[in-house]
């Protein structure tokens, strides 16, 4: 058949001879399927494997000789196809995998045989036997994959002897021109394939200890990692790179197949091996994403395995895995910090700045395996002093970094709030927020980071949503006997101030800063809205009026607890009026100084809210002189209220100018 081919290509033989040779190859896949189906004929692999090769060497030959390379891609195809068939049949249970992995590999060399061959042929000749290469790798680690998931053979080294020739095979097709992005199936299909196998078989007694399946993880990292430095070309190079960090991030979560066989040294050591291994190719790149993703993946398998099974191990081992933990957060915040080419990468000091949040879970969890309840908030500050040392090394460089400080400041700032919301309760997680969020601003007054003045409002709108919308507010003490400085003063005051001093912050620099995808950056009247120092005035009002109403209520509480009562109660009702209406008139006040239209509104609404509380709840039940003091006390505030609104806000009516005579 192989001189055939030859003296065909010699004599330049018509379509005829060509279809010929075609149907001598494609007849006998089709007898091969038949073979494959039918189980009464006992065929075992060797010779199914065996006819299937040497049809794919014709099939080779023959599309060499008469330029038909998409014979190969059919020979390669139907192999495949074949092999699939008879492992799904009865025969499926008792191959043996070497067996099975000595087939695939010999249908996949075959293919790579021409592919070595062709590769240099004009583009349709090279696409054609890359494709047939390609479905013959990509389908024999299919195959391997799917008969050791479904066998009954627990032990993984068939199929990882298999999938390491074959990924050798696609890192060798990887390095011709123009299939460089190949690295990439190669890495998935081995990062795929190791994962899937232990998954289905990690816990059964024949399987690899955790100590040698832990070392064929880190052996397969770093055995991609050095094929990435060995191609010429500059693209072939960066794709290697691409890949070894993907194959490491990949393996990295095999660490949670089986979480509860690994002890705490050896599980730290394969996952950092594997995370240095994808930093040092995300260094090679100068990708920070990769940092960004290598960061993520760790503390996601630490704090998987920390939560899972940590609780299970004795207080010296958690200590042990806190300490690994806590060098691991060191590590990857300094990592970009200390490398050249990912300092000015952004993605690389995100990672750094979001390394110690990513880490908080598995570090917290050791820390209450290994300590208890003692000191919650040690671990926060620990955190929050590692983000500020950053930000302080990144401030002494280049004015192209303040972004980085802006990211690392708010890390640092968050885990002071944390470590105070930790370590007190009630009132202190709300004084917490409200003070991170006057921080942000203060950064973001330095910085001029849009990120760091939303996150300091959404604190600041969190610290206002518990001090006006939250009913356990009332349960955090007891009645206090002080009345005015109390408890209540503390919770409310510390927030209202840090309001008022955000509000200042905003108000004279927002309008210059606001950048066009942000809420109400319209134009009003030449400039933008200050949406953010509007709502810190608003929610000052709402806190203080807040506190003004609780802090009369608590003066008149009897009981143990703070109560809001639906009784009447004269004396309350009568100062609490008057407290509204010497808020109104303070409002109106701060409104006429500041020309601010918003204040003058809300001091009116909240006068004719207190009218309407006179008139249709007050005088119903008021009896004696508490009437008289109300309707008195409201007539005087009406009186100054109409006089200021008369004088300061409406003003006389211009004099209409006299004309002048000739």
């Amino acid at each position: 058949m192989f001189a055939l081919g030859a003296r065909g290509e010699r004599e330049g033989g018509g379509s005829g001879t060509a279809l010929t040779q075609a149907a001598s190859i494609i007849l006998p896949l089709l007898f091969a399927f038949s073979f494959a189906y039918r189980g009464d004929l006992a065929a075992g692999i060797v010779p199914i494997a065996s006819m299937l090769g040497i049809l794919s060497l014709a099939a080779g030959f023959i599309g060499r000789a008469r330029k038909a390379p998409w014979l190969g891609v059919v020979a390669a195809a139907s192999s495949v196809a074949v092999l699939g068939v008879w492992l799904t049949g009865n025969q499926a249970q008792e191959v043996s995998h070497w067996l099975l992995v000595a087939a695939t590999v010999l249908l996949a060399a075959v293919a790579h045989v021409f592919l070595e061959l062709e590769h240099a042929r004009p583009r349709g000749a090279a696409r054609a036997v890359s494709l047939a290469a390609a479905v013959g790798t990509s389908g024999g680690a299919l195959l391997l994959v799917c008969a050791a998931i479904n066998g009954s053979a627990a032990s993984p080294w068939p199929m990882v002897v298999g999938l390491a020739v074959l990924t050798a095979f696609v890192v060798r097709h990887a390095g011709f021109a123009r299939r460089e992005p190949l690295h990439i199936a190669g890495a998935l299909g081995l990062g795929l394939g190791l994962l899937g196998v232990h998954l289905a078989h990690g816990r059964d007694p024949g399987f690899a200890t955790p100590s040698t399946y832990l070392a064929l993880l880190v052996g397969a990292a770093a055995a991609f990692q050095v094929a990435a430095w060995l191609p010429r070309s500059e693209a072939a190079r960066r794709w290697g790179h691409h890949a070894s960090a993907l194959l490491a991030s990949i393996l990295a979560f095999d660490a949670l197949a089986n979480p509860g066989s690994y002890g705490v040294v050896g599980l730290a050591f394969t996952t950092s091996a594997l995370a240095a291994i994808a930093l040092v190719s995300a260094t090679a790149l100068g990708e920070g994403l990769w940092v960004f993703v290598t960061t993520g993946v760790l503390a996601l398998v630490q704090a998987g395995w920390a939560l899972e099974v940590l609780d299970r191990y004795p207080p010296d081992t958690a200590r042990t895995a806190l300490a690994l933990s806590a060098l691991t957060v060191v590590a990857l915040t300094a990592w970009p910090l200390c490398v050249r080419r990912l300092r000015e990468q952004p993605w690389a000091w995100r990672a750094a700045a979001l390394a110690g949040p990513a880490f908080y879970p598995a570090l917290q969890a050791a820390w209450v395996s290994a300590f208890g309840d003692f000191g919650p908030g040690l671990i926060p500050l620990g955190l929050a002093a590692v983000a500020f040392t950053s930000a302080w090394t990144l401030s002494r460089g280049s004015s192209d970094r303040q972004r980085a400080v802006a990211w690392f400041g708010a890390t640092g700032i968050a885990f002071v709030t944390l470590a105070i919301g930790l370590s007190f309760t009630n009132e202190w997680l709300t004084i917490g927020w409200a003070l991170e969020g006057l921080a942000l601003v203060v950064l973001w007054r330095r910085k001029m980071h849009v990120g760091l003045k939303y996150a300091g409002l959404a604190h600041l709108a969190a610290a206002t949503v518990r001090l006006v919308a939250n009913p356990a507010v009332l349960d955090y003490h007891l009645h206090a006997s002080t009345p005015v400085l109390n408890w209540l003063a503390l919770a409310y005051g510390v927030p209202l101030l840090a309001l008022i001093a955000a509000w200042r912050l905003l108000s004279p620099v927002e309008t210059d800063h606001t950048l066009a995808w942000e809420p109400f950056a319209t134009e009003d009247r030449g400039r933008p809205i200050a949406f953010g120092a509007i709502a810190c005035a608003a929610a000052a009002a709402m806190v203080m009026f807040a506190w003004l109403n609780l802090t009369i209520i608590d003066g008149f509480t009897s009981g143990e607890r703070l109560e809001l009562a639906l009784v009447h109660m004269p004396a309350r009702d009568l100062v609490i009026s008057i407290a509204w209406a010497a808020y109104a008139i303070g409002l109106l006040v701060i409104g006429m100084a500041r020309a601010s239209a918003a204040l003058r509104w809300t001091s009116l609404g909240l006068i004719l809210a207190t009218v309407a509380k006179v008139f249709l709840y007050d005088l119903g039940h008021l009896r004696d002189l508490y009437r008289v003091a109300s309707l008195v006390g409201l007539a005087a505030s009406l009186i100054v209220i109409s006089i200021a609104y008369q004088r300061f806000v409406f003003g006389p009516p211009a004099r209409r100018a006299e004309p002048t005579r000739a």
